[in-house]
């Protein structure tokens, strides 16, 4: 179903995929960024602050990996939590 969004005094054609399912209203990326309402910001400066890479820039080099062995010690107190992945919705995921 395409259907007309306002937003900002401009008006767009957006197409709409009804379910029959109870689900969320999902506004896509590239609807997003057409309306304007998502921006990808590829860098930022600031002209107060030096920059991360010039202060940091030791961090950033190498493959990451620590120089040697590093044991981490948790609090008896504290409980381990497994965060499941996110699921896609039914009415989201492709038709067979």
């Amino acid at each position: 179903m395409s259907l007309t969004l306002e937003h900002a005094g401009k008006c767009w054609p957006v197409d709409f995929y009804v379910v029959n399912v109870p689900a969320l209203i999902i506004v896509g990326l590239p609807t997003c960024t057409t309306l304007d309402v998502v921006r990808r910001i590829d860098a930022v400066q600031s002209a107060t602050t030096p920059s991360l890479l010039d202060e940091y820039g030791d961090v950033f080099e190498g493959l990451g990996e620590m120089p040697d062995q590093y044991h981490i010690e948790l609090k008896e107190s504290i409980s381990l939590v497994v965060h499941a992945q996110c699921k896609v919705l039914l009415a989201l995921q492709p038709h067979a």
